[in-house]
């Protein structure tokens, strides 16, 4: 099976420029973003947040239904999420050689936070809708929030839940977008179980691949590896 994650940020929400393609006017939802940002959590309603993630999902498939050339073009950067610019970067570079004609699963990992389930539902639904992806699975890290309590713990039950363990799969980690204090642990994991990883800066032309020093990886315990509910050392 071959697994590509996605870390997931705000950026479908926030990016300024989302909404402006051809230099259409975006204030009025840009406006519609900072009134649900602003409200309390207990003062936002699931039918504000259905709302936004229509208008903004509406918002991006202006840009994706774009050309190439405006796609790739640096000033329209902003008009999508860093999620969806890198994952369409990485896909075109694996669809040269081979690896993402029979990718299986797209997963997304999300906060534990509103704004990190509306952008993960924004980019979702673009991946479904407008990419035509089928398998795109939303997985919230719990406890990804403003307590940040045992996030490595939380990401590997992430990992052990939606990505099999037999057969050995094959996966692509993208960790452009996301909250960035997560980095550590999804290098270890990722390095433990021999996972590639991307991240593409937005001054890029293309996403840049993450090498680890094996020398360096053979000095772990083994503790960026999976842990599997069955491990009796859990």
């Amino acid at each position: 099976m071959k697994v590509l994650v996605i870390t997931v940020g705000t950026s479908a929400i926030t990016n300024d420029q989302i909404g402006a393609v051809d230099g259409r006017n975006n204030t009025a939802l840009r406006a519609s973003v900072k009134r649900y940002l602003d409200l309390r959590k207990e003062n936002r309603t699931l039918a504000m947040g259905e709302q936004l993630a229509a208008d903004l999902r509406d918002a991006h498939k202006l840009f994706w239904r774009k050309p190439q050339d405006y796609l790739g073009f640096a000033a329209h950067q902003r008009q999508t999420s860093a999620e969806l610019l890198s994952t369409h970067d990485l896909l075109r570079l694996h669809l040269t050689r081979g690896w993402s004609k029979d990718l299986d699963r797209l997963l997304l990992l999300h906060s534990d936070t509103d704004e990190g389930r509306l952008a993960a539902k924004v980019n979702a639904e673009i991946l479904r809708t407008t990419w035509g992806w089928s398998d795109v699975v939303m997985a919230e890290v719990q406890a990804l929030n403003e307590a940040f309590v045992d996030v490595h713990q939380r990401l590997a039950d992430c990992f052990a839940q939606h990505v099999p363990e037999s057969p050995k799969p094959e996966v692509v980690v993208n960790i452009t977008g996301g909250y960035k204090g997560t980095i550590p642990a999804l290098t270890l994991i990722a390095a433990a179980n021999k996972w590639m990883m991307y991240c593409k800066h937005e001054s890029a032309a293309g996403p840049a691949a993450i090498a680890f020093e094996q020398q360096a990886l053979a000095q772990l315990d083994g503790t960026g590896g999976l842990k599997r509910a069955s491990n009796p050392s859990r």
